[in-house]
């Protein structure tokens, strides 16, 4: 058992360092690409690795499953974060979209990395264990990443990230596991990879979940430019906020859901829904950075996400993973759409109207959840 809970202990502490690396950097990257290229490329290099980590985890996951490794999936994520950042660190920022892109694919192992955790737990433990390791790493990374962009510029500090991914790798590298119990059918995960289908009984609540989603990514993307330009550019104050962030979220997390767990998860979403609007509407009339900067660290997530996965559950009880990855993957989906969208209208009307589309699509999404008929 000892051995078991040292092994575990080695991919908790690789997942913060990878998550830490990473949270220092790209934040800072993404604002990079938008002060040297545009709009659009801002949204590019926001939305579009969405996709390719969807991909990812969809082709991991099944040939994880299919073989019985984990640990490989492991080593090559890791490998590839490493070798990301380094690449950033020398090449133009024209060439950092394709990176990232590559770079997201490769890391998508979150659910095999759950999956070994798992091995001897259940899997809300496993989950739990995972999520606070990574949150950890991310706040860590988002507080001390800006300041160090602001200090040292952002090439040095994507070298500073790579040197603190490197440990991941030997870690993972040092675990152990049974050889794979069956080969690997590429042809087969590439077909799962690209046959996007919902089970049946969470058909009704996929347009809901879509929009919902589309609405954070589009305003988001906007809001995070607003702030940005509100507070002269500094990637210091950004990387606090972005850090505040998570850890209220860590902290209001569990509350949020014993909450979900007591309203239902119907009237729990359209709750999270409604109130979003309303914070959207916020974030489009405040111009002052200490308004925004209070926009920035609500923890408001964690109730959306909470609730959205309770309301599948409740409509398909037996297949509890399958439910919970129809808003993980709509909301990959939502999430380079919602990009493509604030980057095309942002340089039309700016982000302040490209904002406005939040409260419209939240709004949207609770009527379509409460017009149609309870299905759960």
């Amino acid at each position: 058992m000892k051995a078991v809970r040292s092994e575990q202990l080695k991919v908790l502490t690789a997942t913060l360092l990878l998550e830490m690396s990473w949270s220092m950097s790209f934040f800072f990257v993404t604002f990079k690409t938008y002060e040297e290229g545009s709009f659009i490329q801002y949204a590019l290099i926001r939305g579009l690795p969405a996709i390719t980590y969807f991909l990812g985890s969809r082709f991991y996951g099944f040939i994880s499953d299919s073989t019985g490794s984990r640990r490989i999936f492991m080593i090559i994520g890791a490998t590839s974060t490493t070798m990301s950042l380094l690449g950033m660190a020398a090449t133009p920022t024209s060439l950092w979209i394709l990176i990232v892109c590559v770079w997201y694919f490769l890391t998508a192992f979150e659910p095999v990395t759950i999956a070994y955790l798992s091995t001897e737990k259940m899997g809300g433990e496993a989950s739990g264990e995972y999520y606070a390791a990574s949150e950890l790493g991310f706040t860590l990374g988002s507080a001390i990443g800006g300041f160090l962009t602001d200090l040292i510029g952002i090439r040095y500090n994507l070298l500073l990230a790579t040197a603190i991914s490197v440990p991941s790798i030997l870690l993972f590298l040092s675990l152990k596991e049974d050889g794979s119990t069956s080969r690997v059918e590429i042809k087969e995960a590439l077909y799962r990879v690209f046959r996007l289908e919902f089970p049946r009984g969470t058909r009704k609540v996929i347009l809901p979940f879509f929009l919902a989603s589309l609405s954070l990514s589009t305003f988001y993307a906007a809001f995070s430019i607003k702030v940005y330009e509100a507070s002269s550019r500094s990637n210091t104050l950004l990387g606090v906020l972005v850090s505040l962030a998570g850890l209220f979220s860590t902290v209001l997390g569990p509350i949020y859901g014993k909450l979900v767990d007591r309203l239902g998860g119907k009237r729990s979403f359209a709750i999270s829904c409604i109130i979003y609007s309303l914070y959207f509407l916020a974030g489009v009339i405040a111009s002052d950075i200490l308004i925004l900067a209070i926009l920035m660290v609500l923890p408001l997530f964690p109730l959306h996400y909470t609730s959205r996965n309770a309301l599948a559950m409740e409509l398909l009880p037996e297949e509890r993973a399958s439910a919970v990855s129809v808003p993980s993957s709509l909301g990959s989906i939502a999430e380079a759409t919602g990009n493509y969208i604030s980057g095309v209208t942002m340089t039309f009307v700016g982000p302040s109207g490209t904002m406005l589309l939040g409260p419209l699509l939240s709004i949207t999404a609770v009527l379509i959840l409460l017009v149609r008929k309870p299905v759960g």
